[in-house]
């Protein structure tokens, strides 16, 4: 995350298939298989989430916002945002309530 968010995108994009970007927030682990940037300031530690939604999950970078847009846990199925949004798993609580603060 201490890299731009143009790189970060392209690091995803190239990975894609196979091996998979993955990241790990609240200790769970997840491959992230569609991602997207916004170049802004951002007065957060790169690495902070920072917004949760039905388009994407935004994680800070070196110069922005990385939304990731799709993403897999493991052994289950490639989800959405919207679809993670939607659930009602432990970890999509913790985010809701960690960025509702």
């Amino acid at each position: 995350w201490n890299e731009g968010v143009q790189n970060i995108s392209s690091t995803v994009r190239a990975l894609v298939g196979w091996p998979v970007a993955e990241c790990e927030i609240f200790g769970v682990n997840f491959k992230i298989w569609k991602a997207s940037y916004c170049i802004k300031d951002v007065d957060l530690t790169p690495g902070s989430l920072y917004s949760f939604d039905r388009k994407s999950l935004g994680i800070t970078a070196n110069d922005g916002i990385v939304q990731i847009e799709k993403l897999q846990f493991p052994g289950k199925r490639i989800v959405t945002a919207g679809d993670l949004f939607n659930s009602n798993t432990e970890f999509v609580t913790k985010i809701k309530s960690y960025l509702h603060k």
